[in-house]
């Protein structure tokens, strides 16, 4: 594929599919979609705008999924139904902290707002964490990529940037330290089941 075939692509569909990714566990196409506004094929401004009205609305939506129609999906879908008994349990242990970071764990991403719709938590509450939490996961996950384009791969190019190549390093690290932490007390949970 030629890279005018590519280009072409991404600015027809490239804010679609970024949209609808953001909607589900799609950390790795709004990364990708950062790093390419940072070698400006995209605009970052877009992408941050896009991101954030994704994963706002989709967790609040299936947070209304799970008011009114939570009981009826998990008897439809068992496996969902065993996930929800680690969402519940995180839920009850950490209330307000799980609410602002469930997105950033891998494999209950979809089912979280379903099941914290479904647990009572009050409409209001959830709405103002939700947004909180949506400016939160934007903020890292196009900051990764922005940075990860703009300074690694700047700096790649440009290798007299020492420093820049340094935090760009220095902030994947620690993305990756975050994010692998997240999944550390996901799998704890589930192995005390």
């Amino acid at each position: 594929m030629s890279s005018e075939t590519v280009q072409y692509f991404i600015s027809q569909y490239g804010y679609w599919v970024l949209f609808l990714a953001s909607m589900i566990e799609g950390e790795s196409v709004v990364i990708a979609a950062s790093i390419l506004a940072s070698q400006g094929r995209m605009d970052i401004y877009k992408v941050v705008t896009l991101v954030f009205i994704g994963t706002l609305f989709a967790d609040q939506g299936m947070f209304f999924v799970g008011r009114f129609w939570g009981t009826k999906i998990l008897r439809r879908y068992p496996l969902l139904a065993e996930k929800s008994g680690i969402v519940f349990d995180f839920l009850r242990r950490y209330n307000t902290a799980f609410i602002m970071v469930f997105r950033f764990i891998y494999g209950i991403r979809i089912i979280s707002p379903i099941i914290i719709g479904m647990s009572g938590v009050e409409i209001r509450y959830f709405m103002f964490l939700n947004f909180f939490a949506a400016i939160l996961w934007t903020g890292l996950s196009c900051g990764a990529g922005y940075f990860l384009g703009e300074v690694v791969l700047g700096a790649l190019s440009k290798s007299q940037n020492i420093w820049k190549y340094t935090i760009g390093v220095l902030l994947v690290i620690f993305l990756i330290w975050f994010l692998r932490k997240i999944s550390e007390l996901y799998f704890q949970e589930i192995d005390k089941l």
